[in-house]
């Protein structure tokens, strides 16, 4: 691994009860640390650093490490032991990483056991609290509300029927009429939302299509945003081209979904309304309407999709996916192992693989080049959204579906992203 940055730790302890002998490591092992003192500290990447912390049995200890330009892990345990508890937030090389659990004693190891995985469940790294509730509305419903605003005044005005005219050629080459154009629009939004809206077009056909193309290759409001701040390390040529690949494999794939999956596409017969001025109250009630329906049905699944994280990550089986994919990580597509992490978390949100990419990509030492962030953007953005989206798509498709979309999804974004790489890689030569 090669060093990171280094930064300065500020751990600030807030401890209820009366100091006692017992502690956390044995005498002598790791710096003691009184409770209620911060410390500031260097460190390098692999550096290892132990306190001693003696609290009383059954007292609530919280540990605030203040990351400024480092990704940190957090470790309860003994040293020379496996940990406890491990807690590394998604929030890369910046903010805070933050440890709450309540010290033990022998009468309140059962307890203690209960209270620790309540508080992993809760407000740990893939907590139902700190990762499903604070991403879905903190992170994503602002920028949903923006687009659901943007799309209602669109809406409201008249001018998406004629935008479903004036695409319905272009979708033809899909299998598709013009009106598929309305959900792979509002997958720019939630692309969760827009698998639903599928149902507005006439044949299985369309929607199987429409829903794979949305799956595929349209990045959803919260993951565009992230992919932007990326682009800002690039030349302008690079975001169009990184755009125009992203057109083009939504064409080549819908043309041979649509003759691989059998059916004809639907008649194409659409009223067109009046262009007019968008009247207030009918877009503040659309908008209105569509965030009730993100609140009942998008919530729920990025809550069960977040619990999914969490017990693959009790059953280690995130850290030995993430080890796996090192070599196809750093062999085929030629990045740093460090972002093995951000393609396994975009198995399951892809915004937030984008988000460890992002972080990967900037800052005073970041450790992609230019070349490296090109071929990682069209890697994550051709990811399946998330899991909340892959259980859309098996309510409404079945879960046979379901597993043949990702089934063909994730292997293609890393072979078109490995083979960018190797192109370039050939390029260079002459």
């Amino acid at each position: 691994m090669a060093a990171l940055p280094r930064c300065f730790l500020v751990a600030l302890l807030l401890v209820a009860g009366v100091l006692l002998q017992a502690s956390a490591a044995p005498p002598g092992e790791g710096e003691p640390l009184p409770a209620g003192e911060s410390r500031g500290r260097a460190i390098d990447g692999q550096e290892r650093q132990v306190y001693r912390i003696a609290v009383t049995a059954g007292s609530p200890l919280l540990v605030t490490i203040d990351q400024q330009g480092i990704d940190l892990a957090v470790e309860d345990g003994i040293p020379g032991e496996p940990a406890a508890v491990t807690v590394n937030a998604p929030n890369g090389r910046w903010g805070p990483e933050t440890l709450v659990l309540t010290a033990a004693g022998e009468h309140l190891g059962a307890w203690a056991a209960i209270l620790r995985f309540l508080h992993d469940f809760l407000v740990g790294e893939y907590g139902l609290i700190t990762m499903a509730i604070s991403y879905a509305l903190a992170i994503v419903l602002p920028i949903v509300t923006t687009f659901f605003l943007v799309f209602s005044l669109l809406e409201d005005s008249g001018y998406l029927p004629r935008m479903s005219i004036l695409v319905n050629r272009v979708f033809r080459l899909m299998g598709l009429n013009g009106k598929a154009v309305l959900p792979m629009i509002l997958g720019l939004g939630c692309d969760t939302m827009a698998t639903m809206t599928t149902r507005i077009l006439e044949t299985r056909k369309e929607r199987v299509v429409t829903t794979m193309l949305l799956a595929l290759a349209v990045p959803c409001s919260a993951q565009l945003g992230v992919l932007l701040a990326m682009m800002a390390s690039l030349s302008p040529l690079a975001g169009l081209a990184w755009a125009a690949m992203m057109i083009g494999i939504t064409l080549l794939v819908g043309w041979l979904t649509a003759r691989s999956f059998p059916g004809e596409a639907g008649d194409f017969i659409l009223e067109i309304p009046p262009m007019r001025r968008p009247q207030l109250a009918n877009v503040w009630r659309k908008t209105l309407g569509r965030l009730n329906w993100y609140l009942r049905e998008v919530i729920p699944l990025f809550a069960i999709g977040t619990a999914a994280l969490f017990l693959l990550d009790r059953l280690r089986v995130l850290g030995a996916i993430a080890r796996l994919g090192e070599p196809l990580v750093t062999g085929w597509l030629g990045l740093p192992k460090e972002t093995s992490s951000a393609f396994l978390i975009g198995f399951l949100r892809r915004d937030f693989g984008a988000v460890y990419l992002l972080d990967a990509a900037t800052g005073p030492h970041p450790l992609l080049s230019p070349h490296q962030i090109f071929v990682a953007m069209i890697t994550i953005t051709l990811f399946m959204p998330c899991v909340a989206n892959f259980l859309m798509i098996g309510k409404e498709h079945g879960f046979k579906v379901a597993w043949g979309m990702a089934g063909f999804i994730f292997p293609f974004a890393f072979l078109t992203g490995g083979l960018i790489h190797h192109v370039h890689l050939w390029l260079t030569r002459f």
